[in-house]
């Protein structure tokens, strides 16, 4: 599976590549501003950086998504899907691509947007401010305690399992149809409207658990138990989902796609 992976992986590096120049003309464009000293350019650049690290978290969802479509639909889909391989290992190898790709940029746009955050506190005046009163606030609910390093690894843990949930159920939406209706000219559209659909039943069962488990009362402090209770029952949602919906994509690419 290792092997896969890095194939995947390697499959992605030039667009990786791409994302991470234009990551670093724009991180450019905000030090010559700081080294120029100019408020108006600081701030935009910033803004732009904050946009482009969204389109960053898109963008390797969106790899994910067409790299499969492309190879399920594609002629020589048989190179991948005809290795010795089981399909639960080929469809984890891609997930896992996408998890390292994630992690490089995900990682590097939190090293960058720490470090220019200093830098602006220290040249913007008003955003000196601003950051002393999030701090401020952060304190009175107990997000700079002891608690922060759990309650911040179990919401990356539940934001983790949430994202791979979307990426399980997209390839359950694109691998029905490339073996079901393999020569309808319409599988692409009966795919977005499958996930669609699929996306409004998971919307409404979060809409469900949250009112078996409302909001507390947490105008004080927010402590590792209040998080626990707010968020098990949704880690455990997206757990199930990606089982259940990686199951029956492992189980069509076995027994129903054609080569």
């Amino acid at each position: 599976m290792l092997k896969l992976t890095k194939y995947e992986f390697r499959k992605n590096l030039t667009a990786l590549l791409v994302l991470l120049g234009g990551l670093a003309a724009l991180e450019i464009w905000f030090l010559v501003s700081v080294y120029l000293d100019k408020e108006g350019s600081m701030i935009g650049s910033a803004v732009v950086l904050f946009l482009y690290a969204l389109v960053c978290f898109f963008a390797v969802f969106l790899f994910a998504v067409v790299n499969y479509y492309r190879e399920i639909n594609s002629k020589t889909s048989y190179l991948v899907f005809m290795t010795p391989v089981s399909p639960l290992k080929i469809v984890l190898s891609k997930m896992l691509s996408v998890l390292i790709t994630g992690t490089i940029l995900g990682g590097l746009l939190i090293f960058l947007g720490v470090s220019d955050i200093n830098l602006l506190s220290g040249h913007v005046e008003d955003f000196q401010a601003i950051q002393d009163a999030m701090n401020e606030v952060f304190r009175s609910f107990g997000y700079l305690s002891g608690r922060l390093l759990f309650n911040l690894v179990f919401n990356v843990i539940s934001f983790l399992l949430a994202f791979f949930a979307q990426v399980a159920m997209v390839y359950f939406c694109i691998t029905l149809t490339a073996t079901l209706l393999q020569n309808s000219r319409f599988r692409m559209l009966v795919s977005v409207v499958l996930y669609v659909l699929l996306s409004w039943l998971r919307g409404f069962i979060q809409g469900k658990i949250g009112e078996a488990f409302p909001v507390r009362d947490m105008v004080m402090e927010v402590n590792f138990q209040d998080v626990m209770y707010q968020m098990t029952p949704y880690t455990i949602l997206n757990l199930v989902s990606i089982v259940i919906l990686l199951g029956a994509t492992t189980w069509l690419l076995a027994k129903k796609l054609s080569l």
